[in-house]
C-alpha cells in the first residue's frame, strides 16, 4: 500500500487542479499562470510527477517497451485536454498537450532511473 499512497495523492492533486480550472474556481491564478508562462510549465510539472509516481507504483511495468503508467498519464491527458473543446471558459491547446506529453516522457525515464537504482527486496 505505501508504494501506491503517492499516486493516489498526485491524482487527487491533478484532479483538484482540473476541477477548479474547469468549474471557474481560482481564475486568476490560471490567469497569471497562462500571461507569464508557467501554464506550460504547470502541466509538464504536473503529468510530469504523476507519470513518475504511477510508474514506480507500477514497478515500471511495460507492454512491448511502453512504460504502462505513462500510457495511463497519457491517455488521461489526452481525454482532459480533448475535453476542453466542450467547457465553455476552456480551450484546447495543442502547447498543453505537448507540454503533457513531454512531462510524461520525463516522468517516465525518472521513474526508469529510479526503479533500477532501488535496493535490492529484502
Amino acid at each position: 500500500m505505501k508504494r501506491w499512497l503517492p499516486s493516489f495523492l498526485a491524482f487527487a492533486f491533478v484532479g483538484a487542479m482540473i476541477y477548479l480550472a474547469n468549474f471557474g474556481y481560482a481564475v486568476e491564478f490560471f490567469s497569471a499562470a497562462q500571461r507569464s508562462g508557467a501554464d506550460k510549465l504547470g502541466h509538464f510539472a504536473l503529468f510530469g510527477g504523476l507519470a513518475l509516481v504511477l510508474n514506480v507504483s507500477l514497478a515500471c511495468r511495460a507492454w512491448r517497451g511502453w512504460l504502462i503508467g505513462s500510457g495511463v498519464v497519457a491517455l488521461v491527458a489526452t481525454l482532459e485536454e480533448w475535453s476542453h473543446s466542450w467547457i465553455p471558459h476552456r480551450n484546447f491547446d495543442l502547447l498543453d498537450l505537448a507540454a503533457n506529453y513531454a512531462g510524461i516522457g520525463v516522468g517516465g525515464l525518472l521513474a526508469r532511473w529510479i526503479w533500477a537504482r532501488r535496493p535490492p527486496a529484502a
